[in-house]
């Protein structure tokens, strides 16, 4: 919930410094559409399907992709350049990517559990 939380909050400040209304945009099919317990990956892909694609293709909305790309920054880590992290997400969305790909795409900037989990296991 936490996450939808979050989501909510950067969708309300690009609304105040774009004047975009996302309602006109998908919001609340997105927002019906985020399971209550989402994980980033899965509220990244979710997103940037409504608000980043038209006919499965990228459509150049650049508030949506400030929403995807914030939410990003937000929540991982390992994001590494904005600009690169952007120019893949469009790629991928011009290619036509699923919701599956997208999901593949956002699960590399959050370490897995277990991996975290490895990693503190070892020794120093």
């Amino acid at each position: 919930m936490k996450n939808i939380l979050r989501l909510k909050k950067i969708i309300s400040q690009t609304r105040e410094e774009t004047g975009v209304n996302f309602n006109h945009y998908g919001y609340g099919d997105l927002l019906a559409d985020i399971p209550v317990d989402a994980e980033p990956p899965i509220i990244l892909a979710l997103t940037a399907i409504h608000f980043c694609t038209d006919d499965g293709k990228y459509n150049g909305f650049d508030p949506g992709m400030v929403v995807v790309m914030q939410f990003l920054f937000e929540t991982s880590t390992s994001a590494g350049e904005v600009r690169d992290v952007t120019a893949s997400l469009i790629g991928l969305l011009d290619s036509g990517a699923r919701k599956s790909d997208l999901m593949k795409w956002a699960s590399q900037f959050y370490p897995k559990e277990q991996e975290s989990r490895s990693k503190a296991d070892e020794p120093n």
